[in-house]
């Protein structure tokens, strides 16, 4: 970083990986073949992207940072089968790039800033029917939050939407004097697995609708947090046409049973 005199910023989260052996397993949980893609978010310091460009065939490496990305320009000039974007990955079209590129499906490898994770993960799940699987490091707390079950006091909407498309796996964790600058708080490495299609066969648009509607109040209950979005008249009728009690909280309730919930709610839609 004295080299180039680049310095992390504050303002883009920025904690840079630098333990090689936290990125060598890191490496080793993408499971990559001499035949595959990876797209890496946020190539840092490029410690992670050597290691990738080892094992995969390629690796599409995006960096935000313009003072990085001139950096890694240098830096890992002499790797042939890496591809290095100055680009937001919010804002990276993955449809388009692979078809630029022509490439079928991808594996996605990345240190998550923490202020924008949410997003990213959104990115990932808008995107995946590209994506094979992604390693991603995350914040302990936000990975606990993907992979909880319900009734668990981190069970909540990301754990919802994370599980209903994909299967996410806690790998290890990782500590703060990996990266630097060290962050305050411990960090965890997830897999999330795309799945071919969802558990349950649902009116996707209304589950969806129906799951942030009853998180919108998580303390209350059903009946109550569900006010805000659907009539009482609806509200009544879904009483009668689910088994699902409707004094319960949307935090105990599985992906299942807000399954039959819907399916409830889209009778008592139909109902006069």
């Amino acid at each position: 970083m004295r080299r180039y005199g680049v310095r992390p910023k504050r303002e883009l989260g920025q904690s840079f990986l630098i333990d090689e052996m936290v990125a060598s397993r890191i490496t080793d949980a993408a499971g990559l073949s001499e035949s595959e893609t990876v797209v890496e978010i946020g190539a840092g310091l490029g410690i992670l992207t050597e290691l990738l460009a080892r094992r995969a065939e390629r690796v599409i490496a995006v960096e935000v940072d313009a003072r990085l990305f001139k950096a890694l320009r240098v830096r890992l000039q002499q790797l042939e089968n890496l591809t290095l974007l100055n680009q937001d990955i919010l804002r990276l079209d993955f449809g388009e790039l692979l078809r630029q590129e022509k490439i079928g499906t991808i594996k996605v490898v990345g240190n998550l800033p923490y202020q924008i994770t949410s997003q990213i993960l959104n990115c990932i799940i808008e995107n995946r029917a590209l994506i094979k699987l992604a390693v991603l490091t995350l914040q302990d707390e936000v990975a606990r939050r993907v992979v909880s079950a319900p009734g668990k006091r981190e069970y909540g909407l990301l754990s919802i939407l994370v599980q209903y498309y994909t299967r996410p796996e806690l790998l290890f964790s990782i500590k703060p004097s990996c990266f630097y600058p060290s962050p305050r708080v411990l960090s965890t490495v997830v897999r999330l697995n795309s799945r071919a299609s969802p558990p349950i066969s649902v009116n996707e648009e209304l589950f969806l609708r129906l799951v942030k509607a009853s998180f919108s109040r998580r303390r209350k209950m059903l009946k109550n947090a569900l006010r805000a979005s659907f009539s009482e008249d609806i509200l009544k009728r879904l009483s009668v046409c689910s088994e699902i009690d409707l004094r319960r909280r949307a935090e105990t309730l599985s992906i299942l049973e807000f399954g039959e919930l819907t399916d409830g709610l889209s009778r008592a839609m139909r109902s006069p």
